[in-house]
């Protein structure tokens, strides 16, 4: 791919969210999505969810604007706009989990329709799913392998994990494909001289991690714990924030993986955070897990703003829905335990990537 067609990718994403009037079309890069980091305490009056939805709503037809933009070179018709392509028909292959896959279809079939609204494209498109469930990065090949040579696809969005993410990107860039990684979290794709077909939606975990190191800095903080639920996405941003933190002196006073199912009566991983540290950094990919934590550190008097910090990162790739880190302050008929567990979010703040 080159420069021409960065700049026009680069074009058409400033041209979609610069329809919003809040947004800031330089906060992008010109060459890939950075992470926008936000940091904000759970409280009703800090953030506009409307416009995190607003966001949200972009992602289907960014994957038709994508594909139309880095696949083969673009050919404008004589007689119509320059910003319209007449493409007869583009191939996209998908790989996605077994419970995604409508979930995808229905984001291109989104896209596809406000594409042909907004007169940005008039060919048709078809889709090539390949379902994967394993994580394995010989089967990423081999998936990657067929949508190239077989199916003849001019994009690749998706991957079950990592590993398969990353030999989908090393068969992509070999043959000169454009890939979207969407569940993939090694920092090994940042490199774009080695994965130069490889452009990311929502930006790497360095550059979401860095933002950590600027907190504590702002904070002066200089010890923290950190509680994973051992996964990909947990287990790859944590490596990236623990070397940022690591640089600027900041003691890892306790690392403790935590279980996907949370016992009621198991708090021995709190009790050993209590005795080494007041910041903590959390991260599940369970939504009910998250809520079930947090209600344990209260009964366990670990939520008072005044002695706690704990953050937590939200990641829409995994489906977490958000609604879930302000639960507390949605109920129109509060009862008193509502109001009781809403003090247990006091001390929450929350990092996002989207």
């Amino acid at each position: 791919m080159n420069k021409f067609y960065f700049e026009g990718f680069h074009k058409k994403i400033l041209q979609v969210f610069s329809s919003s009037p809040t947004s800031n079309p330089r906060a992008f890069s010109s060459q890939y999505f950075p992470a926008l980091i936000m940091f904000f305490n759970s409280s009703p009056f800090v953030y506009n969810v409307s416009n995190f939805y607003y966001y949200i709503s972009k992602i289907s037809l960014l994957f038709i604007h994508i594909s139309i933009l880095l696949i083969l070179p673009p050919s404008p018709s004589s007689s119509s706009s320059p910003d319209v392509y007449e493409y007869e028909h583009i191939t996209i292959g998908v790989t996605v989990s077994t419970v995604n896959q409508d979930l995808v279809a229905n984001a291109l079939q989104g896209g596809y329709n406000k594409s042909q609204m907004d007169n940005i494209y008039r060919g048709n498109y078809s889709m090539k799913v390949r379902a994967i469930d394993r994580c394995e990065g010989m089967l990423g090949m081999s998936e990657a392998l067929t949508f190239i040579l077989n199916n003849s696809v001019d994009v690749i969005f998706g991957a079950y994990c990592t590993a398969n993410c990353i030999s989908t990107a090393q068969a992509a860039n070999y043959y000169d494909v454009a890939y979207f990684p969407l569940n993939c979290f090694d920092p090994t794709l940042d490199n774009s001289t080695v994965y130069s077909t490889v452009l990311r939606f929502f930006g790497s975990l360095t550059a979401f991690s860095a933002s950590f190191a600027a907190y504590f800095q702002r904070y002066q903080w200089k010890n923290v714990a950190i509680m994973s639920d051992g996964l990909d996405f947990c287990n790859f941003a944590f490596k990236s924030i623990q070397n940022f933190l690591r640089v600027d002196s900041v003691k890892i006073a306790e690392i403790v993986q935590v279980p996907q199912i949370i016992v009621p009566e198991n708090v021995s991983y709190l009790m050993k955070i209590r005795r080494s540290a007041r910041i903590i950094i959390f991260c599940h990919t369970n939504y009910t897990a998250f809520q079930q934590i947090m209600y344990q550190a209260q009964d366990f008097g670990m939520t008072d703003p005044a002695q706690y910090v704990w953050i937590t990162f939200f990641n829409i790739y995994l489906g977490f829905p958000f609604n879930i880190l302000l639960y507390p302050w949605l109920p129109t008929n509060s009862t008193l335990t509502d109001n009781y567990r809403k003090q247990a979010f006091y001390a929450l703040k929350i990092v996002s990537i989207f």
